[in-house]
């Protein structure tokens, strides 16, 4: 297939991956682990994952591990701004860097913020992480119990059984990150 594309790189080096992004590459020399996310999905839900592998086309990676940044990603207000500035089909968002990451208007917290958001988003990945492992389930089935506006200890469902009380400390950790990225932009004031 990639000999019948028109792009001489394509058929000259038809072993290598077609499309290397040196810039990416150089930024990852240099760090253990990066933040990623499907390019294409439902939920909104950034990770940290080690940068020494291939990336698909499929992912977004940002060539950082700062659990700061991290956290800001992961609020609702950065999510608002993607929902204004991506794509979508129904439900399904579809993320551009250019678009969505490119164009935010990052904060400038002072360094008592940068220190608890850092802490909220270590805390945030590590508790999810725990969610994943413990109850055997994928991002997907997290985020649809995280998002269940029903969800409560006495319901059951398959692999997602009560107490959900994980879930509830990973719902409060959201909305302390959400507080804290409000304060990094001084808008304590808003509810």
């Amino acid at each position: 297939e990639r000999m019948l594309k028109n792009r001489e790189r394509y058929a000259s080096v038809w072993w290598q991956y077609a499309e290397n992004r040196p810039g990416l590459n150089t930024a990852l020399k240099s760090i253990n682990e990066v933040i990623a996310m499907a390019r294409v999905s439902a939920y909104w839900c950034p990770t940290i994952i080690f940068s020494n592998q291939v990336f698909s086309e499929a992912l977004v990676v940002f060539p950082t591990s700062n659990q700061s940044t991290y956290a800001l990603l992961q609020s609702h207000l950065y999510e608002f701004w993607m929902d204004q500035n991506c794509s979508s089909l129904g439900k399904t968002r579809r993320y551009s860097p250019s678009d969505c990451f490119s164009t935010f208007p990052f904060p400038r917290p002072g360094w008592e913020q940068l220190q608890l958001l850092n802490s909220l988003g270590e805390k945030y990945l590590a508790l999810r992480k725990s969610i994943c492992l413990e109850r055997n389930i994928g991002l997907t089935k997290v985020y649809n119990l995280f998002h269940n506006e029903k969800l409560s200890n006495s319901e059951t469902t398959d692999k997602q059984n009560p107490p959900f009380d994980d879930l509830y400390a990973l719902r409060n950790l959201h909305k302390q990150i959400n507080d804290a990225v409000l304060v990094a932009y001084q808008w304590q004031e808003i509810e």
